[in-house]
């Protein structure tokens, strides 16, 4: 093709490079013969092949390849769209535009721009809001709340620019004039070599190409060096270190055609978020009851509910709305489908902020939550391994106004108090509460299982797996319990709260109309966690055995001398749980949920039966995050970690091999801030592991070091991590869990604080215990 081209058709080759579902033999040839010569690829993000058959899903086969032209953002790629009514059939074509310009992608709606004058914003609120009005009704509430909602949004949009396209934003051309000069002498040899066709002529362009290629990538390299050189993480250089970092190469995601129910293919954006739309709203409903004459008996029950007392709820006064949103709101909050982000509150005048308290106290007063809180933006992201045709593959992200999550946050703080006075939540129940964590949890299910491990017993544990938990919940249930537990007016309130919720899907820049959720907590709430944690506080406890939950992730585990004993301990937990979870219509998923026996001894595998369903058994199980393999060695959790790190640090070679000219500082504060913690979460437990096992961590993390740094081979690592301020993985390891240990000492639950008692734990095993850790440098034993 030469050294300059442009080639297109069908290549029939897939690879995720240009956004096919997977990668075959062709499609590896191919990237790799690209490769070598420098080129890139430009594809449509579309599907470009659509199959006859029907069986076999669409994927990109056609795209183009180009070699020494300066064409990014400079292009548009598409597919040619059919004709109405006619379905696409095999290859569609492709068609590739050229610009003279750059193209400026379109940037999502937003209320502010850098341009805003938030002077102009806030004179413009106070002088139109009227603090005067007393809100006594649900109707006068709800008008309230759109006013201020609408007010906020015409002052910022008054106060913001228009935004023009500039066509000229781009240099033309970012070469010094030295480099530029001598192009337009090889453009004038070139004129000569095909006017003369003389060997000197050639000889002398050739010459002179060489030389301009030359100065160009050496012009590059050293700009890329000096990008390099500058980037930093502080505030003064806009965080340039952060910013390289989170655009670190990913594969194309294209954007894939969605089946739906007629078959057909949505292939816009605008039929895809109908389609998702469909999908979820079929989610968003509660599941089919087991018993309908127990179903009807509760629905009876909740329209007459009779309530507990009502208790004085705090008033919220301006200081606590005022702090709430200058100290503890997040300016990268995303906003709902009102725009209105942390940075427009963060400028509310304070007519604004008392306008809010006084709507905020209404609410409380009324129990009532207005209209215009209860809608949703969802935003869809496809899951990892599942197929891009399936509604069912992409998982919603709620976005929600954040006025209304304001409310949230101050009126948690108040209804918590409740619940922690009463400890309506069982203990067992780490999940979303303050000063609990995973780790306290992965702690309490690894010691029982290590002490049964000590005593030559088995330990049967079931990971059970909740079909949409926080989609699901049935209201008039949640209803009916919390009428049991919590003051009359605080029930009326979330009763309100979760009811007449509305949401709509945005894929890309189109959106779906608005869908009714007849079930579940408001996903991306504040107060959504803290009701299904007390929708499911009554989860029967095993007789015999050990409970761990955090928030739907649930472990039932038995320990006893026998394995017979322990399938009947546990086969007689699930069975109370089964019967306890079609009471309030929730499935568990049994094809999902995992069976491991940890045990050092044989047994023969006795099948756990769930809703007529055999529980998969495995030697290894994935909870909250760790990998338990049924020895606890954490062998398998090692080694997934190994690779993590590995690939992690290809991915950011080109800021921490020895090459690059970025600042030590900052190649060590990259490696603090994303590499260490993948390797450190959970240490707390699996550092207990073998020193074989250890010593993949310890040498991993040496290697890294030494090219960050380009040592020689014969300076010691210990020397390197001292002249770097690294700690070994030990001592790092001794400092987390002298930090954990301390946190433990100080907790409010007892199931945490009874994990410092080791007084009683058998020791027959030859296996470091994780209270050894708290030393400064514990001993490989």
């Amino acid at each position: 093709m030469g050294p300059r081209f442009i080639l297109g058709g069908d290549f029939n080759s897939k690879n995720l490079r240009w956004g096919s579902r997977l990668t075959n033999p062709k499609g590896v040839g191919l990237e790799t013969a690209v490769n070598l010569i420098g080129g890139d690829f430009i594809t449509p993000g579309k599907p470009t092949f659509y199959p006859a058959d029907g069986i076999k899903e669409p994927d990109i086969l056609d795209f183009f390849v180009f070699n020494n032209l300066s064409l990014n953002n400079k292009t548009v790629c598409d597919v040619l769209e059919c004709k109405k009514g006619q379905k696409p059939k095999d290859h569609i074509p492709v068609k590739l535009s050229i610009l003279a310009t750059p193209t400026l992608t379109k940037r999502p709606p937003c209320l502010f721009s850098a341009q805003t004058n938030w002077n102009k914003f806030r004179e413009l609120l106070t002088s139109r809001i009227d603090n005067s009005t007393q809100i006594n009704n649900y109707e006068t509430l709800n008008k309230e709340a759109e006013a201020i909602t609408s007010l906020i949004q015409e002052a910022a949009k008054s106060s913001t620019p228009v935004a023009r396209n500039n066509t000229n934003f781009y240099p033309k051309c970012t070469l010094p004039e030295e480099i530029l000069k001598l192009i337009d002498h090889k453009k004038g040899a070139a004129r000569r070599k095909k006017t003369t066709h003389f060997p000197a002529d050639k000889a002398y362009y050739n010459q002179l190409n060489k030389v301009v290629s030359k100065r160009i990538n050496a012009y590059r390299n050293e700009q890329f060096e000096k990008f390099i050189k500058n980037l930093s993480a502080s505030e003064t250089n806009d965080y340039s270190l952060w910013k390289a970092t989170k655009g670190l190469k990913r594969p194309f995601q294209a954007s894939f055609p969605i089946k739906m129910d007629n078959g057909d293919w949505a292939t816009s954006s605008q039929d895809k978020a109908h389609t998702i739309a469909a999908h979820l709203e079929s989610v968003f409903q509660p599941n089919p009851s087991s018993s309908p004459e127990k179903e009807r008996e509760l629905e009876a029950e909740v329209e007459n509910l009779e309530f507990l007392p009502d208790e004085k709820i705090k008033k919220i006064t301006y200081e606590d709305v005022f702090n709430e949103i200058k100290y503890k709101t997040k300016i990268k909050k995303s906003p709902g489908y009102d725009l209105i982000s942390a940075v427009v509150l963060k400028q509310l005048p304070p007519a604004a902020l008392k306008k809010l308290t006084a709507i905020f106290n209404a609410v409380i007063k009324l129990k009532y939550i207005p209209l215009q809180w209860k809608k949703a933006e969802v935003i869809v992201i496809l899951k990892s391994g599942k197929p891009a045709s399936a509604p069912s593959s992409y998982r919603p992200i709620s976005l929600l106004p954040l006025i209304c999550k304001l409310f949230e946050k101050l009126y948690i703080k108040r209804i918590f108090s409740i619940v922690r006075k009463k400890n309506l939540l069982p203990d067992e129940q780490f999940g979303f509460r303050p000063g609990h964590s995973t780790i306290e949890q992965l702690h309490r299910i690894s010691a029982y299982i290590e002490k049964a491990l000590e005593e030559k017993q088995y330990c049967n544990v079931v990971f059970l797996d909740v079909a949409q938990a926080f989609d699901r919940v049935w209201h008039q249930k949640l209803a009916f319990k919390l009428s049991k537990i919590l003051p009359g007016n605080h029930v009326q309130l979330l009763m309100s709260y979760i009811s007449d919720r509305f949401f709509r899907v945005r894929f890309e820049d189109s959106y779906s109309d608005f869908k009714k959720i007849r079930a579940g907590v408001p996903q991306g709430s504040v107060l959504s966690p803290l009701l299904y944690s007390l929708f499911t506080a009554n989860i029967p406890k095993p007789k015999k055995g050990k409970l761990g939950i955090f928030a739907d992730d649930t472990a039932v585990a038995s320990s006893a001398p026998t394995y017979d004993e322990t399938v009947r301990n546990l086969q007689e937990s699930l069975d109370d749980i089964q019967e306890w979870t079609d009471n309030d219509r929730t499935v568990l998923n049994a094809t999902k949920s995992v069976n491991v026996v940890f045990t050092l001894r044989p047994y023969v595998h006795t099948p756990l039966i769930l809703k007529n369903t055999a529980i998969p058994h495995s030697s290894k199980a994935t909870y909250l995050g760790l990998i338990m393999d049924s020895k606890l060695s954490w062998k398998e959790h090692i080694l997934t970690k190994r690779k993590q790190i590995e690939l992690k640090h290809r991915k950011m070679l080109w800021l921490l091999g020895k090459r690059s000219k970025l600042k030590l500082n900052n190649k060590i504060l990259l490696y603090k801030s994303m590499i260490r913690p993948i390797w450190a979460y959970g240490s707390q437990m699996w550092a207990c592991a073998a020193n074989s096992n250890l010593n993949q961590i310890e040498i991993t993390q040496n290697k890294i070091l030494r090219q960050m740094t380009g040592a020689r081979w014969y300076e010691r690592n210990a020397d390197i991590r001292g002249e770097l301020g690294i700690e070994s993985m030990e001592v790092y390891i001794s400092r987390l869990y002298l930090n954990y240990e301390d946190r433990l000492g100080r907790h409010s639950n007892p199931e945490a604080i009874s994990l410092l008692d080791w007084s009683a734990a058998p020791r027959r095993l030859k296996r470091r215990k994780t209270f050894e850790l708290s030393s400064p440098l514990f001993r490989r034993c």
